[in-house]
């Protein structure tokens, strides 16, 4: 699909992918317009939200947090 983007849109100079990794992306095409298309991934942007999650998770479950909810009312 990038390559018939590429090819569809010749002045397209930035392609990106909200995923970390890349290896996808890397086509044909894209591999001989590299001295023009930049290609940028996402690595990095979710990982201080994910381990935020991991943690609030862990506490969750070894704190029983559905039995806090259930006892509320």
């Amino acid at each position: 699909m990038v390559d018939k983007v590429l090819s569809d849109n010749p002045s397209i100079k930035w392609v990106h992918s909200f995923s970390a990794g890349v290896d996808l992306l890397m086509t044909p095409g894209i591999k001989s317009k590299s001295d023009r298309v930049a290609l940028t991934n996402a690595k990095g942007a979710f990982s201080e939200s994910l381990g935020e999650f991991v943690a609030f998770a862990m506490l969750w479950f070894c704190k029983r947090g559905k039995k806090w909810l259930d006892d509320k009312a």
